[in-house]
């Protein structure tokens, strides 16, 4: 199975953690996206042979990329106190591996939005497109249903549709 078929088959993973960590403070198109990077991530670097799920490392994954985020984002608002002796205690390897951090990162985010927008060119149909869009910013079937105004289970049989496509 290639790593986009991992990815689609466990994106449910990443909506269910989007849902668990609703109230953190991050918008919810925001965690959805941390939470797509955290499963890409978990799809390229699992390993079958250590033993462990692929749900279960998909989970820890995802979790850690939003604690990442967090902690950059607090660490971020933290920088902007630093007293001169923490700056001139950093040493030129921190400096360079948070450079190859952040360069990984969007490498993967980029891959990301390739793939993604790959999926959403082939998709001819306005309505679909919608039902594809709202269901990549994690709303439920149902909403999703409400809004493009046709029923959950047709909602259900395009996404379905789609994975099998694409």
């Amino acid at each position: 199975m290639t790593n986009e078929e991992i990815f689609e088959k466990n994106i449910n993973l990443a909506h269910a953690n989007v849902h668990k960590y609703k109230n953190i403070g991050i918008e919810k198109e925001d965690l959805t996206q941390i939470c797509y990077i955290g499963l890409w991530k978990a799809v390229k670097t699992f390993k079958e042979e250590k033993g462990y799920k692929l749900s279960s490392y998909v989970y820890k994954v995802i979790a850690n990329e939003i604690y990442m985020y967090l902690r950059k984002n607090k660490g971020h608002q933290y920088d902007m106190n630093f007293s001169e002796e923490i700056r001139e205690n950093l040493t030129l390897g921190d400096v360079i591996m948070d450079e190859k951090d952040v360069i990984t990162e969007i490498e993967e985010k980029i891959e990301l939005q390739r793939y993604i927008k790959n999926i959403y060119a082939r998709v001819k149909d306005e309505k679909q497109k919608k039902i594809f869009h709202m269901y990549l910013q994690g709303h439920k079937q149902q909403e999703i249903a409400n809004t493009v105004k046709c029923s959950q289970a047709q909602v259900s049989r395009v996404l379905k549709k789609m994975k099998e496509l694409y």
